[in-house]
């Protein structure tokens, strides 16, 4: 591993105009730790992870594009991802889970078409959209945190195929928030050192393992009761996805 302490040229100007109130009280990291991932990644995987069970936030690349990850289980992590990104609070995030039994486990309505996309895709570029369990009086019922979600009924789900990304997740056990390492409203970065520079400066970890390998977004597909709906065509492309479906 070779290892560098890199911290981010930009301030936080801009990103308090974006969000407010600038850095949270709470956060005080201002040094990410930039690892390139190489013959000891079990070790830095499992310190990242734990890093991440602490409330922490880190960058790690996807075969998509490189993610800022935190603990979706918690409220505070998960704030810290939207004044990392200068993103409004009321935005629904998506989760990244290491297998299906999690997936399936996040108080969501699990329909035959979702898991028929999911066997067809995951480990891979799709994000599923898929509504949430209420509880009698009609409330959402689920496992992580209400920051995730905001106001919305659905939660998006996915399981990354990088393998960096997936050890990640199976060390730190945990449904992750995961969303595009980048200030809202800029490109997605394809690069470790392009998320850094964006967003680094609120985070404990960034996992380098060189450029993304597909360099485009995942899908989104929303299933439904009324049916499945390509919210956002990515690296997969709606017939693709029909076509799991025939």
């Amino acid at each position: 591993m070779v290892a560098q302490r890199a911290r981010t040229a930009r301030g936080n100007e801009s990103r308090s105009r974006a969000i407010g109130a600038g850095r949270p009280a709470w956060f005080t990291i201002a040094l990410v730790r930039w690892a390139k991932v190489s013959d000891d990644k079990d070790a830095l995987i499992a310190e990242a992870a734990a890093a991440l069970r602490e409330g922490q936030l880190l960058i790690a690349p996807t075969e998509t594009v490189y993610g800022l990850f935190a603990d979706a289980t918690s409220a505070q992590a998960v704030l810290g991802v939207f004044a990392a990104k200068g993103r409004r609070p009321d935005q629904p995030l998506s989760v990244a889970v290491p297998d299906l039994a999690m997936a399936r486990s996040l108080g969501v309505r699990w329909s035959d078409q979702a898991e028929r996309l999911a066997q067809a895709f995951w480990p891979g570029a799709l994000t599923l959209v898929v509504p949430l369990e209420t509880d009698p009086s009609g409330s959402p019922r689920f496992a992580v945190s209400d920051a995730v979600v905001g106001d919305e009924t659905t939660l998006g789900i996915r399981i990354p195929a990088h393998p960096i990304t997936a050890a990640l997740l199976r060390h730190a056990d945990l449904p992750l928030v995961a969303t595009s390492a980048n200030e809202s409203g800029k490109p997605a970065p394809t690069g470790c050192a392009e998320a850094v520079a964006q967003v680094g400066e609120f985070c404990a970890f960034a996992l380098d393992s060189g450029p993304a390998e597909i360099g485009v977004a995942s899908t989104v597909v929303s299933v439904s009761q009324e049916g499945v709906e390509v919210l956002r065509e990515g690296a997969l492309s709606e017939d693709v996805i029909r076509g799991a479906l025939d």
